[in-house]
């Protein structure tokens, strides 16, 4: 739940089985992790899915959903039945996150040079 936005940042809670707790995310600082994250997660569509591309634990990949929910002010994947389906927004997002994700991995992919020594 958002309880507070600004220019700068976004005040949310997340509620816990001890009680809320309060979170603040600076927009500025941005993890760039969540993109990965949530293209993970919309592609697989699971938590445990999710976790299991990112070489996470479930708990980790949850509370990282968490987190997306609150940056974005969208539930993104909501329970139906056994599962988890998309949001119509994270439906919309689907094909844009995996884009940026993709490019994000090929911008700090290392560079591997082919030099040829001048004869």
């Amino acid at each position: 739940m958002i309880i507070a936005e600004g220019a700068s940042a976004t005040l949310y809670t997340c509620t816990r089985r001890h009680g809320p707790v309060r979170y603040l995310l600076p927009m500025a600082n941005i993890d760039l992790n969540l993109l990965t994250s949530l293209d993970a997660l919309l592609a697989e569509g699971t938590v445990v899915g999710a976790a299991r591309r990112l070489g996470l634990s479930a708990s980790a990949t949850s509370r990282t959903l968490a987190r997306l929910r609150a940056a974005t002010g969208d539930p993104l994947l909501v329970r139906a039945g056994r599962g988890l389906v998309p949001t119509p927004h994270a439906t919309e997002l689907r094909e844009r996150v995996r884009d940026l994700a993709q490019d994000a991995q090929a911008v700090l992919r290392p560079v591997v040079a082919l030099w040829i020594s001048p004869s």
